[in-house]
């Protein structure tokens, strides 16, 4: 594109994958009963089924996704990915297990710096140097519990601080902070959500090495 606009696409695909393996182990039942007599709690374990070199098979699921970046260089961005995975063939030794026959991750976000070169001009802004970022995301989870879905969502906000060279050359370190914060799961049907929150600060440097020194 003209005036350093770019659009960036990217497809993706992971075929379903089988793994063989071999299983050893227990499959065991436990119930708890009262002893009045002993007035304590017991604790009574029964195998159900026992796994000696038992052989089987790991099915993964097939994902497909698709990856959109759009903006201007040095200006903003525009980043959008979505990921599908079908999850209806996964089989673990032969079980289902309880999940979700389709799952879908989405992302979206972006970035945005006012004026990159701010702090090589005379009226130029510190702040107008600074880059700003903020993103969404969701993901509808292949954990599938008690007939209630699993998803989790969130979303984030960075700024990057630029340190100016004392020597010039237009070579500029930054300061990254990143806040994100989200929730997974759901109180319904006896289940547990968790709530976080994260703070992430981090460092950039950029120089020139190796310049090959000019004599007159």
């Amino acid at each position: 594109f003209k005036d350093n606009k770019f659009l960036n696409v990217g497809v993706t695909y992971n075929g379903a994958a089988t793994l063989k393996g071999v299983r050893n182990g227990n499959s065991t039942a436990r119930t708890l009963g009262y002893d009045e007599d002993a007035g304590t709690v017991v604790i009574n374990l029964d195998t159900l089924k026992a796994f000696n070199d038992a052989k089987g098979d790991l099915i993964l699921p097939s994902s497909y996704g698709l990856g959109l970046h759009f903006g201007e260089l040095d200006h903003y961005d525009i980043n959008l990915d979505v990921k599908m995975s079908d999850w209806s063939k996964f089989r673990n030794f032969g079980q289902a297990d309880s999940i979700r026959a389709k799952t879908m991750t989405f992302g979206l976000g972006g970035s945005f710096t006012p004026n990159a070169a701010a702090l090589y001009t005379q009226a130029g802004s510190y702040f107008s140097a600074v880059t700003y970022r903020a993103g969404f995301y969701f993901n509808h989870d292949y954990v599938y519990l008690r007939n209630t879905d699993i998803n989790e969502i969130g979303g984030s906000f960075g700024m990057s601080f630029p340190i100016k060279r004392v020597t010039g050359n237009y070579q500029i370190g930054k300061i990254h902070t990143v806040i994100n914060a989200g929730s997974r799961g759901t109180v319904q049907n006896g289940l547990a959500r968790e709530l976080y929150f994260n703070l992430t600060i981090g460092a950039s440097l950029s120089d020139l090495w190796f310049i090959k020194p000019v004599y007159e």
